[in-house]
């Protein structure tokens, strides 16, 4: 019975000291991002060393994020043995209810900071893309002291840039956890959002359908819903690929209430849209939502706050460009101007210190001008009309004499008429009996038009 006793004690201590070699509570681990990427590649060259061969870093090795542990290193012990240590780097800053009362990271990730530079867990490679997890799981006591519980998990890698953690020990949401890796990508993006080289663990992201990065965070009062949590936000969905950005409201009581206006690029296959459409959406309680689409062409890629903000803010744009353009205008007249006062008064004797009063003078040259190009222009017209009189004159006089002599010539024309010969009338007669012949001849005439046209003339 004694044996048997000690071999179950002997067997329980061998497996708290196998988990015990998991995870620790010695804080010897680096806090902070930068030093925490410095000690992982410096595991990395000690391995290099080791073997005496450079390799790129495995695909788990790097730091990563969840929204309810926080910043976390991952790092293999020895060259492709498939076995990694996992260390806390830092507590969540929050997923966007670091405002809202009973959310404060102070408090609601207290434990969290506690632990920050331990061993959390270890993990073993099984599958292609899967790793068994040996990890611990804390529970904070009233006298400020922490119980702990051995958990043993699962990590499934889902992609280049994120990985599911089950852990069927722990309770709701926290079963199941996405982390995100901080590579090239992520990087990038959070740069996109703040320039300023805020440290990347002062981001409240939410890793649960997707990257969602909550940022600028205000808490002001809202029309509507009273004290309120203003924040703006940038969306990557891991499932569907599509991309969205805006700006969310909530009433600061933790209530349902609440605004969100985004612009979305639906990626090809989603789903949500036409595939590369740019969207714009708007969702107010007591107003219509509204959904439209407000580009025909986008990269998900490439949406940014920005986006957002350009189309918001449109209508200033414009009148911000005509305000623009008229101040250009205004200045280039003003410029335009000053010259030409300056020309003038460099080559003119009579000066001028203001363009006012340049302009009046101009005003009298230009009417004084005016007045003598109408003097000569109506001068002009009178000539005119007197050569056209003159014309119309001598053409009137023209045809009268035209007429008089088209008079006397048939007044000649009669009397030659009357005294003419019979001798003549006689030749003048065949003449024109042969002409008629001639016209039947040549087939002018039929035989009954020259028979008819002869004894008319012979009558």
């Amino acid at each position: 019975m004694i044996k048997k006793f000690f071999l179950i004690l002997l067997i329980l201590s061998i497996g708290k000291l196998s988990y015990a070699e998991n995870w620790s509570n010695d804080k010897k681990y680096p806090t902070n991002i930068n030093a925490a990427e410095q000690y992982i590649f410096d595991k990395h060259r000690q391995i290099e060393k080791k073997i005496n061969k450079d390799f790129d870093y495995p695909l788990l090795q790097g730091i990563w994020y969840g929204q309810y542990l926080g910043w976390v290193g991952i790092y293999e012990e020895e060259y492709q043995s498939g076995v990694y240590k996992m260390f806390l780097i830092k507590a969540p800053k929050g997923y966007g209810y670091s405002k809202i009362p009973g959310f404060e990271p102070e408090t609601f990730f207290a434990t969290n900071k506690d632990h920050e530079g331990t061993l959390e867990g270890t993990l073993r490679k099984v599958g292609e893309r899967e790793y068994d997890v040996k990890s611990k799981i804390w529970y904070s006591q009233n006298d400020g002291s922490y119980k702990y519980v051995n958990s043993t998990g699962k990590i499934e890698i889902l992609s280049d840039g994120h990985f599911k953690w089950t852990n069927p020990k722990l309770k709701g949401d926290n079963k199941e956890s996405t982390f995100i890796k901080l590579g090239y990508w992520l990087k990038s993006k959070l740069i996109d959002i703040d320039s300023s080289n805020k440290n990347y663990t002062d981001y409240e992201i939410e890793t649960s359908t997707g990257v969602f990065v909550y940022f600028d965070t205000k808490v002001k009062n809202h029309n509507l819903f009273g004290k309120s949590v203003y924040d703006k936000f940038w969306h990557f969905d891991y499932k569907t690929g599509d991309v969205s950005t805006g700006q969310i409201i909530r009433e600061i009581d933790g209530s349902s209430r609440g605004s969100i206006k985004n612009v979305y690029c639906v990626n090809k296959g989603s789903g949500n849209g036409l595939p590369n459409r740019l969207y714009y959406s708007s969702t107010i309680p007591g107003e219509l939502t509204v959904k439209k689409i407000i580009k025909n062409k986008c990269d998900p890629q490439k949406i940014t706050y920005s986006t957002y903000m350009h189309y918001i803010n449109r209508q200033y744009y414009w009148a911000g460009g005509i305000s623009l353009s008229l101040i250009v205008i205004f200045f280039f007249l003003k410029i335009q101007r000053s010259q030409e006062l300056a020309a003038h008064n460099k080559n003119n004797k009579n000066k001028f210190e203001t363009y006012s009063e340049f302009k009046e003078y101009k005003k009298k040259i230009e009417d004084k001008e005016s007045l003598k190009q109408a003097a000569k222009e109506e001068k002009e017209r009178k000539a005119e009309e007197a050569k056209l009189a003159r014309e119309a004159k001598a053409e009137e006089i023209k045809i009268k004499a035209e007429e008089r002599r088209l008079e006397r010539e048939e007044k000649r024309n009669k009397k030659t008429q009357f005294e003419e010969p019979e001798d003549d009338y006689d030749e003048n007669l065949m003449g024109k009996v042969k002409r008629l012949k001639k016209l039947y001849t040549s087939g002018t005439l039929s035989k009954a038009e020259f028979e008819k046209a002869k004894n008319k003339l012979l009558k």
